[in-house]
């Protein structure tokens, strides 16, 4: 079992530009950063949802197996390097520590019904929802492209209900929701097209430069 790692506060760890979270503070966001261990996605979205950013793993699994399950809607969004190879694209994304993308945000969110908003440093908000997920809570993350690095984002105007910051505790849906989702998506991605081009290149400049 993987060491416990403590829940780092904001001012743990400034990966992100001080323009960067100026204009999220903008936005009403507090910037909650997590570690950069390749596993930032993932850890992100398992605070997100369950309040535990340690279920990491879970939430890359889940992933990988709604990808594996709808090989066909993906293949045509992966690298280069991997040439329309959705196994082996799977078979590293499945190892800790390989860094997961929009492509694996967009099936979570088909897996969980959760539609995220991904901020970036263009100042641009991206919604990724599945076809399933309600828009009506939306989740949001903030994503660095020059570092290929995720952190998730607090609601300033619901720092009151929890003064550390943190979400608040939510059952965890996957448990009883993944499964019945991993074969019900037949959207097409391509609202995903234009996100994935543009990050793939940065993730071939940093994927073996760890954070």
């Amino acid at each position: 079992m993987a060491a416990r790692i403590e829940q780092p506060k904001d001012s743990d760890r400034k990966y992100m530009n001080p323009q960067f979270r100026s204009y999220l503070k903008d936005q009403r966001f507090r910037v909650v950063e997590i570690l950069g261990d390749g596993n930032c996605l993932f850890r992100s979205i398992a605070f997100l949802v369950c309040g535990d950013q340690e279920k990491h793993e879970r939430y890359r699994r889940l992933a990988v197996q709604y990808i594996i399950v709808n090989k066909n809607n993906f293949k045509d969004f992966l690298e280069e390097s991997y040439d329309g190879d959705i196994d082996q694209y799977c078979k590293k994304m499945s190892q800790n520590g390989t860094w997961g993308g929009h492509l694996e945000v967009y099936a979570l969110s088909s897996v969980l019904d959760q539609c995220f908003g991904i901020y970036n440093e263009n100042k641009e908000l991206q919604i990724i929802k599945g076809k399933n997920s309600s828009d009506m809570n939306i989740l949001y993350l903030a994503f660095e492209r020059a570092k290929f690095h995720y952190s998730y984002l607090v609601k300033i105007d619901h720092e009151t209900l929890n003064q550390r910051g943190n979400p608040r505790k939510k059952r965890d849906r996957s448990e009883f929701k993944s499964q019945d989702n991993l074969h019900n998506n037949e959207k097409t991605l391509k609202s995903l097209r234009r996100i994935i081009t543009i990050t793939h290149w940065k993730l071939n400049l940093h994927r073996n430069k760890p954070l």
